[in-house]
């Protein structure tokens, strides 16, 4: 868990998509470490009758092994939407119920037959293909420069085409704290209302309690499905995953949160929903690992583990007379709400490795700012992958891009001022590499003498960092290393 390679990994592993009005980009790298552990899954359009229109995201942080990280990329929709068969089939039977009535609401006030650029539109929507695609530390590597692996090469990717008639409804809460028992764990909101701003009406309260025990026992009922495996059993495997997922519906926006990996949710380039880590040192975790019998030393459960919460890690979860949610980690989710508006501009989910070298900002900025360049979101996500790199971490590194309608437009100005940059970087490359006649100048010198410089057209959230592999290539490209040719 701690080892590193001599050099890092820099090949990326991709993947896009969209639909639901969604686009996302996604990218993962292993960096330092010896094994990739992170995994990740990507779900446009739910497997179920009636929430077609919802949409699932989530990047898993293994450690001690990529068993549980697997598994659970794999497993933990599909555990929550089984929790409940129910609930799913009462919020399949209202979202259609809407659509009839938003349907006949809609027939008074347009014409019988579609126009043709409606018509369009349509036949749009029809080609776009639901993707849903897992990955894992087995997963075969891309050039950092492709758009996408295709999924056909992935040992542990799968596609699933699903039909887009029914639309989704989605569900909110009336409480900005809610407890769960036998937990310290709260689903937050920044909004309740009965409809959202398209008027579309929301679910019983009922219903909405029941979606949020569902979240909840999926994420428990996964993990004791884990621990039931013979190597767990055994005692074999002690691998563990964090979990930051997000569940997008045509209304809401749920991230939802079980350790250190983390989500924003950006809105008018405001962040206006972020999870919290679950950190050993935080109070009410703090409290739960003392009461189990546990201590908190260096930061760390029992001196070795960061996280306060995650999914496997047994050997922290055998507490006798302790429910799942009251060991000395805990796999019990937090849940935080966002009612969508036409202002939203995109979530990102990434893992650690990520979080500790760029603040909650810094990394909105970055992203929007990007967006303004490219609208490519594996490009934008590679990047992300690179500057962290550049930064200094040392971690498995991955993370996902989810933007919406209202995420900012490609614009030429900006577009013109990073091509500037990047030519005024190359320009001040060779320069410094002509300014020694002594002989070849090191990449060190030319990266300490840049990084030293004032530069007011790097990117927000990220400067000099993001645009480090970029003075690298140029570099490499102006002066190539010499090779030695010696007689034998």
């Amino acid at each position: 868990m701690g080892s590193f390679l001599d050099k890092p990994k820099t090949e990326k592993t991709n993947h896009k998509g969209q639909g639901n009005n969604l686009s996302y980009g996604l990218s993962a790298m292993q960096g330092w470490r010896i094994e990739m552990e992170d995994a990740h899954c990507s779900l446009i359009g739910l497997p179920r009758p009636g929430l077609e229109q919802w949409s699932f995201f989530a990047v898993f942080d293994g450690h001690a092994g990529a068993t549980v990280s697997k598994y659970s990329s794999d497993e933990l929709i599909k555990s929550i939407l089984d929790t409940d068969p129910t609930l799913f089939d009462e919020i399949s039977a209202f979202a259609t119920a809407s659509n009839s009535s938003n349907n006949a609401i809609n027939n008074n006030t347009r014409p019988l037959s579609p126009t043709p650029n409606e018509k369009n539109s349509d036949n749009d929507n029809s080609t776009t293909n639901k993707l849903i695609s897992n990955s894992t530390n087995s997963l075969n590597k891309s050039d950092s420069n492709n758009s996408e692996t295709p999924t056909s090469t992935l040992k542990s990717s799968s596609q699933i085409n699903l039909n887009k008639e029914a639309a989704g409804i989605d569900l909110t809460t009336t409480t900005n704290s809610i407890k769960t028992s036998n937990s310290n764990s709260s689903l937050s909101t920044n909004k309740s209302t009965s409809a959202n701003s398209n008027n579309t009406p929301l679910i019983s309260e009922d219903l909405q309690n029941k979606l949020k025990t569902a979240i909840r026992q999926g994420f428990l009922n996964l993990d004791a499905k884990i621990r039931s495996r013979a190597e767990f059993e055994r005692g074999e495997d002690k691998s563990g995953s964090t979990a930051v997922a997000c569940l997008i519906s045509p209304t809401h926006v749920y991230l939802i949160n079980c350790g250190d990996s983390r989500a924003i949710t950006v809105s008018d380039n405001q962040i206006v929903l972020n999870t919290l880590d679950h950190k050993p040192i935080n109070p009410v975790e703090r409290e739960r690992i003392h009461a189990a019998g546990g201590s908190v030393m260096i930061q760390r459960v029992n001196g070795s583990l960061a996280v306060s919460r995650a999914l496997g890690d047994y050997e922290y979860k055998s507490v006798e007379g302790k429910g799942p949610c009251e060991q000395l980690v805990s796999p019990e989710p937090e849940i935080y709400i966002h009612e969508r508006t036409e202002k939203d501009e995109f979530v990102v989910l990434a893992c650690d490795g990520i979080w500790d070298v760029m603040t909650n900002e810094d990394l909105k900025d970055f992203v929007h700012a990007r967006l303004k360049v490219t609208d490519d979101l594996v490009q934008i996500s590679n990047e992300v992958l690179d500057t962290c790199l550049n930064k200094g971490s040392r971690d498995n590194m991955s993370v996902i891009i989810v933007s919406f309608p209202g995420a900012p437009k490609v614009v030429q100005a900006e577009v013109e001022k990073d091509i500037a940059c990047n030519e005024k970087l190359e320009n001040r490359v060779k320069e410094l590499i002509d300014s020694n006649n002594q002989g070849r100048v090191e990449f060190s010198q030319v990266l300490q003498t840049i990084s030293q410089e004032k530069w007011d057209d790097f990117p927000p959230g990220a400067g000099f960092h993001a645009k480090q592999t970029l003075i690298e290539e140029i570099y490499n490209r102006l002066s190539p290393p010499r090779v030695i040719y010696e007689n034998f």
